[in-house]
């Protein structure tokens, strides 16, 4: 159980069950190391787990800096797989790359942008980078509140 300690004029304190937190990992690409968490977080019983990305596109590294792969977020992790094995399959999996997609296509179709997740109250957010957490905090000022409550 984790214990959860909430504030306001009523404090509460109530032991809540790991498995019923609604949990989101969150990377700029929802690539690497949101889903490595992601799929974690499952394979140690949590139920209720989400990745997310923040970038703009999801970016994947290129056979130079100059020339990175870059996609909408909700192209399938199979589509983009593919692509990368016409680019060029043996450099793609000597870099990890197409594994790692590989490893994503089991959790979810698609890396998705946290922006536009609005059916979720989350429990815990867990950010891979400063510039991600910046990104997720100024995206939560700018929501309007859905059911007042305090967090």
């Amino acid at each position: 159980p984790l214990l959860s300690l909430r504030s306001g004029p009523d404090p509460v304190v109530s032991l809540m069950p790991a498995a019923a937190l609604n949990i989101a990992c969150v990377c700029a690409s929802n690539q690497n190391r949101s889903c490595e968490a992601h799929r974690a977080l499952l394979d140690a019983g949590y139920a209720r787990v989400w990745s997310y990305g923040t970038g703009s596109k999801c970016r994947l590294p290129g056979k130079t800096r100059e020339t990175a792969n870059v996609y909408d977020f909700g192209t399938p992790y199979e589509e983009i797989a593919a692509d990368l094995r016409a680019q060029d399959e043996a450099f793609y999996i000597d870099n990890l790359i197409l594994p790692m997609l590989e490893r994503n296509a089991t959790i979810k179709k698609s890396p998705q942008k946290w922006q536009a997740e609005v059916s979720v109250q989350f429990d815990l957010v867990i950010c891979y980078e400063t510039r991600v957490f910046d990104a997720m905090l100024e995206d939560l000022m700018t929501r309007p509140s859905v059911d007042f409550r305090p967090c």
